[in-house]
């Protein structure tokens, strides 16, 4: 088992963001179970980003528009008949909020309004939904963490972690194929913690590491910046006796 509030840690542990003032209080709270904490931390830095404002990305869109935008799709236009009710097919990229990160923290906050928290978390997550009017929301079992960071969205990389953590280590399917949000407090999230910093890893190995393996784990500083660390974690491939 994991307690609830070593999840916390191990976040900080890899996100120097929750350090900062805004997140202090978290780590004093009391929560019921991972989910919870989860919440908070997810609303408290959605709550910034949104001061920040919501990043945009060029979104392609092909619909029937009776001002032509874009590309032209006329064999679609005429296959359609969509020429009838004088409208074209265009084809246009639009700079949009519906971008792939803000899916991403829209789905999991919708995940989140029917998991096992508080009502008053609920209705803050309602409350931080408002602003995410427009945006899609995306299918829980495929959704791609594979996203590249630059400077305009690197406010977004522990957000994402987070989300990650809701829908990879704490979603449970039921037999009937119905989903529910887990008490949490087992090695799933762990794993996930595990599969998260192997992904981010400067130097990848094919060691295997699951939540029975023994790891060490080192802090360094880099030179680099005051506030900057490097991470080394070491896990036990075998164990011989001393002679």
């Amino acid at each position: 088992m994991i307690r609830v509030q070593n999840v916390y840690y191990m976040l900080a542990y890899a996100f120097q963001v929750l350090h900062e003032q805004g997140y202090k209080n978290v780590a004093t709270e009391e929560f019921d179970n991972v989910a919870e904490l989860l919440s908070a931390i997810l609303c408290r830095g959605v709550s910034v980003q949104i001061k920040r404002g919501l990043i945009r990305q060029y979104i392609s869109r092909e619909e029937a528009l009776a001002s032509p935008r874009g590309k032209l799709e006329i064999g679609e236009s005429i296959k359609t008949q969509v020429i009838r009710k004088k409208q074209l097919v265009c084809n246009y990229d639009e700079f949009s909020v519906d971008a792939y990160p803000n899916r991403i923290i829209k789905t999991t906050m919708d995940l989140l309004l029917r998991g096992s928290i508080s009502k008053a978390r609920k209705k803050e997550i309602r409350k931080l939904m408002i602003f995410f009017d427009g945006i899609s929301i995306l299918d829980i079992h495929s959704i791609n963490w594979d996203i590249q960071y630059d400077r305009n969205n690197q406010t977004y990389r522990m957000l994402i972690a987070v989300c990650r953590f809701v829908i990879k280590g704490l979603l449970q399917t039921t037999a009937d194929g119905s989903t529910k949000i887990m008490d949490y407090a087992d090695d799933a999230a762990f794993q996930t913690y595990i599969d998260y910093i192997k992904q981010q890893s400067a130097y990848p190995t094919s060691a295997e590491v699951t939540t029975a393996s023994k790891i060490v784990s080192l802090s360094t500083c880099t030179n680099v910046r005051d506030d900057e660390r490097f991470l080394v974690h070491g896990v036990m491939i075998k164990e011989e006796a001393v002679k």
